[in-house]
Parts: structure tokens; sequence; C-alpha cells
């Protein structure tokens, strides 16, 4: 999405502006794996076998993983992948987008 895009632009990171095409980059990574940073994927209403929506990881704890992301309808928001909505439609939690070479001179 714009959003993931805009926020690592603004670190000096380039990522393609479709989700589907973010959700290509990187290392999966489990639900118990995740941490702050790494991008969570959704599958589309559309489709529940293609990726449709993108937000980033903001924190992990007892109570779930949070992220934020641009809402279909409601514009920036904060939301929990327990809720009955993001877990239908999860698909992935990505990390490491970029190649190594960009990370080594972060």
């Amino acid at each position: 999405s714009g959003l993931i895009m805009k926020a690592f632009n603004s670190v000096g990171i380039e990522l393609p502006h479709s989700s589907k095409m973010q959700s290509k980059l990187g290392e999966k990574v489990t639900k118990n794996e995740a941490l702050p940073g790494d991008l969570i994927f959704f599958s589309s209403p559309k489709s529940k076998k293609k990726v449709g929506h993108v937000g980033i990881i903001t924190s992990v704890s007892e109570t779930g993983i949070q992220f934020i992301h641009a809402a279909f309808k409601g514009g920036i928001k904060y939301d929990n992948l327990a809720s009955a909505y993001y877990m239908k439609h999860f698909m992935m939690i990505k990390r490491n987008l970029f190649p190594k070479e960009t990370r080594q001179n972060q």
C-alpha cells in the first residue's frame, strides 16, 4: 500500500506501491516470531488467495499482534490481528524486505 511505501521511503528504503508486490519481498516469519516493523499481509475481500492489504506491526504482546494500516474505510488505523475480520483474511508476515546489500549500508 501507499502508506507502507511512504513509511519505508521516509527512511531511504524503496518498496513497490502495491501490497501484492511488497508481499513478494523478504522472508516469511510465523505469528510467534513476529516483531514490530514486520509487514503483515491480508487477502483481498474479493479473493482469499490474493494479497490485497498490508500493515506494519507496531507491537506484539499477550493481547495479540497490533498493526497500523490504511483502512479501506476510515483512514489510518491501529488494529489487532485477533479481531475476527483480520484473522479471517490473514495471509503472512514478512521481514527483511530489502536486499542484503541495502541492509548492510543502513
